[in-house]
């Protein structure tokens, strides 16, 4: 196979730009394996993976048998030597015929980029999202925030007793148990007083009776 022609000669630089800034490594165009020659745009290596990535160049305009046989010789290569490194081919350029994509499924992972420019990264990194680290985002924090300021309003509403029990529950469950014992033991003890004073008020008033 011929290096990659001008039409997508920039698409095939950034998909090796995107791999490599990811922590791929770029490997011999004609590498071999098991003593056996295979040639293609771009060939990159995992470092903190095991995937081997062969880049082709589908403006070339390709035979299909030829390229069958490259990928497929590369993918038994692969087996005979015991390698534990996963294949994955890379189409840039005008998308392949589907019959191609189907025989190559059954012995690597197969992406497909189109012709990212320059304003394409987002698109380009969806398209070989697989091969990339996992992106943590920040909106797990942004939900705990939003979360953190929606209870501080809501508690904010509560009556002042319900607002102590639910500033208890920060201790745990055993404070929570403490002031909901408090929290109960008032009314009670309001009660009590009154059935003390209403004794009380009864005994003066037998006391005072001829």
């Amino acid at each position: 196979m011929n290096t990659p022609g001008a039409a997508t000669a920039d698409p095939v630089r950034r998909v090796i730009a995107t791999l490599s800034g990811e922590g791929y490594k770029q490997v011999d165009t004609q590498m071999r394996v098991g003593g056996i020659k295979f040639e293609f745009a771009a060939m990159l290596a995992g470092r903190a993976s095991l995937d081997l990535v062969v880049v082709v160049d589908t403006a070339l305009g390709l035979d299909d048998d030829s390229l069958r046989a490259q990928v497929q010789g590369l993918a038994r290569a692969l087996d005979l030597v015991r390698s534990r490194r996963s294949l994955t081919v890379i189409f840039v350029g005008p998308h392949p015929a589907a019959a191609l994509v189907q025989t190559l499924s059954g012995v690597a992972r197969v992406l497909r980029t189109g012709s990212p420019g320059p304003e394409d990264t987002v698109a380009l990194r969806r398209a070989i999202a697989v091969l990339l680290p996992l992106q943590i985002s920040g909106e797990d924090e942004v939900t705990a925030q939003s979360w953190a300021d929606s209870r501080e309003r809501i508690v904010a509403g509560l009556p002042p007793e319900v607002r102590r029990l639910v500033d208890q529950s920060r201790s745990g469950s055993a404070s929570v148990e403490a002031a909901l014992r408090d929290f109960l033991a008032k009314p009670l003890d309001g009660v009590l007083d009154v059935l003390d004073d209403d004794r009380a008020a009864s005994k003066e008033a037998t006391r005072d009776q001829p």
